[in-house]
């Protein structure tokens, strides 16, 4: 243990764009996973604050306000060599203080297990919880096999090998890319979805995407849409958001053909059916994370319509 880092005073300060490699260094430390440009655009559209210890980053909370519904808390983070020294509970109180300057009714988060002791005494309450589903689709997973090779050209088509799995015929939808002049309806239908006018923050979000899809019927109709991020190998899905399970399935099903391995996304507990559908293609729920809420009980919206979160730390 670093006795300098451990025994160093401590300056709270609001977090800005400028820390940037200190936010990156500190997420290495706790082993987190984020896209490039992800931790930059947090810092630009959200509202941080951090523990700085002869001049390291050593813990950080950033609040994400979507008008005066709803707010999001993420990226709570403490150093490994400077956990349980309560700094985690004065970076989330001051979150919470600014929240409620704002005029900001509840705030939401995706706790981790780590956290959600905390969370739990300052306020939060379980309202959701969300499963992680990761793994290599199947038509992935038989292309990197050896084996099976009668079928390999069969599955090397994910929708081909999708439609095999459904008991019914698909509804007839146009799955194209997200253009400009979609994202008026978009942010109308995510507003519907999160019950919060999070239109900013896709403005940023959607600059740190690797994959966009929007689904339309033949009335030209918005059905739904979703995005995804190449992280590595890793494909992240999110967020995933339909008028039902079959528009989110080829959604999912055009996204995930830009997977090389892996795929992981964030479900709603709700959406039961959702997982088993994952679970057919070979995803698996690997974690389930309690989505809780302070100043409420219950996340605004339409939540059926939820099929996969933006982000950990967007909600």
């Amino acid at each position: 243990m670093t006795n300098d880092l451990q025994d160093a005073s401590l300056e709270l300060t609001v977090l800005t764009p400028n820390d940037e490699p200190q936010f990156e260094r500190l997420v290495a430390e706790v082993g987190w996973g984020v896209p490039k440009g992800r931790l930059r655009m947090m810092l630009e559209m959200g509202e941080g604050v951090g523990h700085f210890a002869n001049g390291q980053l050593v813990a950080t909370s950033i609040l994400f306000p979507f008008g005066p519904n709803l707010a999001f808390l993420g990226m709570v983070i403490v150093h490994p060599e400077r956990q349980r020294q309560g700094l985690g509970n004065v970076v989330v109180r001051k979150c919470l203080d600014r929240a409620a300057d704002l005029g900001i009714h509840s705030v939401g988060l995706l706790a981790t297990d780590a956290g959600y002791p905390l969370y739990q005494k300052l306020g939060f309450v379980t309202a959701d919880k969300a499963h992680r589903f990761v793994g290599k689709p199947i038509w992935v997973s038989q292309q990197d096999s050896e084996f099976h090779t009668t079928t390999r050209s069969a599955l090397a088509d994910p929708e081909q090998y999708a439609r095999s799995t459904l008991s019914m015929a698909p509804t007839a939808l146009s799955i194209t890319q997200v253009d400009e002049q979609d994202w008026p309806e978009m942010l109308a239908f995510d507003t519907e979805v999160s019950g919060a006018d999070r239109s900013v923050t896709y403005r940023h979000f959607v600059q740190t995407v690797s994959y966009t899809a929007i689904a339309r019927g033949s009335d030209a109709r918005l059905c739904g849409y979703g995005m995804a991020t190449k992280v590595g190998d890793l494909l992240i899905i999110g967020p995933l958001q339909a008028v039902d399970m079959e528009a989110a399935r080829q959604l999912a099903v055009y996204l995930m053909k830009h997977a090389d391995g892996e795929v992981r996304l964030d479900v709603p507990s709700n959406q039961t059916a959702w997982m088993r559908q994952l679970e057919e293609w070979g995803l698996v729920d690997t974690h389930v994370s309690p989505m809780m809420l302070h100043g409420g009980i219950t996340f605004p919206g339409r939540r059926q319509w939820l099929y996969g979160i933006m982000d950990a730390a967007l909600g």
